[in-house]
């Protein structure tokens, strides 16, 4: 039985999760991508890096939908495992699909369940696919059950917890302490400066009079031309001389130069990954409270317990909420609890062992 995972792109936040499993399983472990440029640090895969990594074919987009070439000869045997990425838009997936069921392969389909960036009819499409599908791997806990709550189907529903290398993190985090002085960021964004981060909604809340004096790094620009964009959009909002812009980094020493430095999170708009990687860290976070317009990951976000939140896309919201959590007096203990709940279920290795107890359920 060999395990054999496709994927458009591996990023670097992936890369260490999957060397884990092949630690485990061995050459048993593999995982096809394709190598298209022009992704950035955070989304670029190294394939002269692992052995467990193949280069499957490029991807081609048109009208919002992929296709990744090489799917006709993509070996696939009898119980082997084949684990797709959950999206209706790469229409090569159904060649998989149907090359899993002609062979009697063991087919995973890897996904949201909950996406804030799905269109509700896409989901729906989404979700009609999933009761189809023989196995399914949600992102969450929490996924599994609000689906559930939502379909009558019980078994071969897995989760992983998406997580971060929390070992690699524990060994860059610095202990967080109430005014302390080389905490001289306010308020650190990190992730990438994408449309569904809604940076502009931020921007909108450092001019509120209540956030006057505070100020914001923006840790995440993948190339050159995001990183002139924010600045000129920094400078129309004249905050040039509070707002700076950096480039993102799959380096986790590169990352704590700024996490360490910072006093809380902030991710404006729909968060992912991002969430748990700043409460690893221990910063107290701020995000909108709209569950419906957030990525999975928001499941690890407790109101008031990890963070505050605010009202979606109201800057007046997000400005009142910044203030309160910059000058709370309970910020060290907000700042352990983030970090005992990413400890307690968010890691690298609980992924890992979430993933090893799928694949002995499906055996």
């Amino acid at each position: 039985m060999k395990i054999k995972i496709i994927q458009k792109i591996v990023p670097s936040y992936r890369q260490t999760f999957f060397s884990k499993l092949h630690f485990h399983y061995g050459d048993d472990f593999q995982v096809y991508t394709s190598f298209n440029k022009g992704h950035g640090p955070l989304m670029e895969s190294v394939k002269e890096k692992y052995s467990w990594i193949f280069e499957i074919g490029k991807v081609y987009e048109m009208l919002g939908l992929s296709w990744q070439s090489g799917v006709f000869g993509l070996e696939i045997k009898k119980n082997d495992v084949i684990i797709i990425e959950g999206s209706i838009r790469i229409i090569s997936n159904f060649i998989i699909i149907f090359k899993a069921w002609l062979k009697g392969a063991k087919l995973v389909w890897w996904g949201h369940y909950l996406s804030a960036s799905s269109k509700k009819y896409k989901a729906g499409i989404r979700h009609k696919l999933i009761k189809k599908i023989p196995y399914v791997l949600f992102y969450t806990e929490r996924e599994v059950e609000y689906f559930y709550e939502e379909h009558n189907r019980k078994n071969n529903i897995f989760y992983l917890n998406n997580g971060v290398d929390f070992e690699n993190i524990t060994k860059y985090r610095n202990q967080y302490i109430a005014g302390d002085i080389k905490r001289d960021i306010d308020i650190l964004f990190l992730g990438r400066l994408t449309y569904k981060a809604n940076i502009e909604l931020l921007l909108k809340a450092l001019l509120d009079k209540r956030c006057k004096k505070f100020n914001l790094v923006l840790v995440g620009a993948q190339d050159e031309f995001e990183y002139s964009f924010f600045n000129r959009l920094i400078d129309d909002y004249g905050l040039d001389n509070r707002v700076l812009v950096a480039y993102g980094s799959a380096n986790e020493k590169d990352i704590s130069y700024y996490a360490n430095r910072s006093k809380i999170f902030c991710y404006p708009g729909q968060v992912g990954l991002s969430l748990i990687h700043a409460m690893g860290y221990g910063l107290p976070t701020v995000v909108h409270g709209n569950r419906k317009q957030q990525m999975p990951e928001f499941c690890a976000f407790i109101d008031k317990v990890t963070g505050i939140s605010f009202k979606n896309n109201d800057p007046e919201s997000l400005a009142q909420a910044l203030n309160i959590a910059i000058k709370v007096s309970e910020c060290e203990t907000i700042s352990s609890n983030c970090v005992k709940v990413v400890e307690s279920k968010y890691t690298l290795n609980h992924m890992k062992s979430n993933f090893i107890n799928m694949i002995d359920g499906i055996k």
